[in-house]
């Protein structure tokens, strides 16, 4: 017998056939980008402030230096442009999903207008 006629013959139990099966905890493609998207900022968050808190430390333990105070001052820059970008991402999704009647953010019931 060739390989491709053992690999034809070849069959594998599947439970359930619906894209992720038991082994996965997503039963559609949306439920895992949701999930991926909200992982994403939230770890993209954390790390620009932790970014911003080691900014404002070297900052503070600067002792006046030139030149560690402007590393300080970028790099304080540089977290609160993250911040910006990461509640920017979340802004935009929010109003595409509120345009297109999709709920890109999961159970988050973010505050609003009542």
């Amino acid at each position: 017998m060739t390989t491709s006629k053992l690999l034809a013959d070849l069959t594998v139990p599947i439970s359930d056939p619906t894209i992720g099966g038991e082994a996965s905890p997503f039963s559609e493609l949306g439920d895992f980008i949701t999930v991926f998207f909200m992982f994403s900022l939230i770890v993209t968050a954390l790390f620009s402030f932790v970014y911003l808190v080691m900014g404002g430390f070297m900052y503070i333990t600067s002792a006046g230096d030139k030149v560690h105070v402007q590393t300080a001052r970028d790099r304080i820059t540089y977290a609160i442009m993250g911040l910006a970008i990461v509640a920017a991402a979340a802004a935009i999704f929010s109003v595409l999903g509120a345009v297109f009647g999709i709920n890109i953010f999961g159970n988050i019931n973010w505050p609003g207008p009542n």
